[in-house]
């Protein structure tokens, strides 16, 4: 089943990601890493894809045993620069 037809929404090209430089603290940079699915930004939501539906709450809870629970702290996890959410108050 495809969700999104080819002659609507054609691939486009956006990028490219180059790497500059081996890692300086492998454990810190690349063992510690966590790449997770459901960490997306406001207004982006995911398919109704089953599979993908299912790795939402898989790979949170793998980082979550495999890091602990405070993974997304980790310098390698947190993002560069400050996260502004103006629709949230104190």
């Amino acid at each position: 089943m495809m969700y999104w037809p080819q002659n609507e929404f054609p691939c486009e090209e956006i990028g490219e990601f180059v790497l500059i430089e081996n890692p300086s603290n492998y454990f810190a940079d690349v063992e510690q890493a966590a790449f997770d699915l459901s960490n997306m930004p406001p207004g982006i939501e995911p398919s109704p894809d089953k599979l993908l539906q299912a790795r939402l709450f898989v790979y949170h809870d793998s980082q979550n045993y495999r890091l602990g629970a405070n993974f997304n702290q980790l310098k390698v996890n947190r993002p560069i620069d400050e996260v502004i959410t103006p629709l949230e108050r104190d």
